[in-house]
């Protein structure tokens, strides 16, 4: 789950689905993306994009639930947007991207983030770098970034957001620093599916 930050949200679940109609089309990141997942074996399955107004403080989710289909339960991958937190179509996007590095992580490896806080501090510092949410433009707008710590504040507001992110996983209580701290510098050089950094 992503932290929004925070803003004035933007309750319209009509525009928030506009939105992702438009980011699918139009953002490359996010086609790129959809199209590793496919490539991977893991396409997404209709509807795996959706709007919804969310309780809490969040910008977004991405799990998988159980399902019925012919008699026979499934798991079925879903990407929720909270409409009820976004602030622009950009930051929709940011949330997007951020959203389908979980469902990428969750394609190639046998993690289980829901229980093992190394894999969901992993994904979650992976997450923050590559979503461009820790960018100084949007660290600016989040007043998270003092003109005296413009140096290295990619890697603090990706600690900070992978900490914050942690907090909100019972099974990582009390242990969300260290596991950020001790996945931290190969989580964040694997730019996959990437090449190298996309933003």
């Amino acid at each position: 789950m992503t932290t929004a930050p925070n803003s004035t949200p933007c309750p319209d679940l009509e525009k928030c689905n506009s939105y992702l109609r438009r980011a699918a089309v139009r953002n490359v990141t996010v086609q790129f993306l959809l199209d590793n997942l496919s490539k991977m074996g893991c396409t997404p399955p209709p509807g795996f994009m959706q709007c919804q107004t969310c309780d809490g403080a969040k910008s977004g989710g991405f799990g998988v639930i159980e399902e019925s289909s012919d008699g026979k339960m499934g798991l079925r991958p879903e990407l929720v947007i909270c409409s009820n937190y976004m602030k622009s179509e950009s930051h929709v996007n940011k949330v997007l991207v951020h959203e389908l590095i979980h469902a990428i992580d969750l394609c190639r490896t046998k993690m289980d983030p829901f229980n093992n806080c190394a894999h969901h501090a992993c994904t979650e510092i992976r997450s923050e770098n590559l979503s461009g949410e820790c960018s100084p433009m949007e660290e600016m707008k989040n007043l998270q970034l003092p003109t005296s710590q413009y140096s290295g504040h990619q890697q603090r507001c990706v600690k900070r957001r992978a900490i914050l992110s942690l907090r909100a996983n019972p099974a990582c209580k009390g242990k969300e620093k260290e596991a950020v701290e001790e996945a931290f510098a190969s989580c964040y050089a694997d730019t996959f599916p990437f090449d190298r950094h996309p933003n």
